[in-house]
């Protein structure tokens, strides 16, 4: 193999360093290592779905494990306090009045 100036110059004169190889065979379901192209495989087959059932959500825990973990969350409370959330105000699209010129 050379550099791309490498087979300009030899397409340039005349000289064929390309060879045609043989397109690979799509592996057929549940042959790949790769459990993505399993999956691919069975959907583009087509597969019967079926339903799931979704459980309880489980809830965070909501007691702090380490210190470390309790000191962000007290620090995201103390800044939820001083910085509330823009969701709250009206988005209108209109401007405020000490904005207007």
């Amino acid at each position: 193999t050379g550099t791309m100036d490498d087979v300009l110059a030899s397409l340039k004169r005349g000289e064929i360093l390309l060879k045609k190889v043989e397109r690979a065979k799509p592996q057929s379901v549940g042959r790949s290592d790769d459990p993505r192209e399993n999956m691919l495989a069975t959907i583009r087959k087509g597969i019967q779905l079926r339903k799931v059932t979704v459980g309880p959500n489980v809830p965070a825990n909501s007691n702090p494990v380490n210190d470390l973990e309790r000191s962000i969350k007290a620090a995201m409370k103390r800044m939820k306090k001083v910085s509330p959330d823009s969701d709250d105000e009206a988005d209108d699209g209109s401007q405020s009045e000490e904005w207007e010129s």
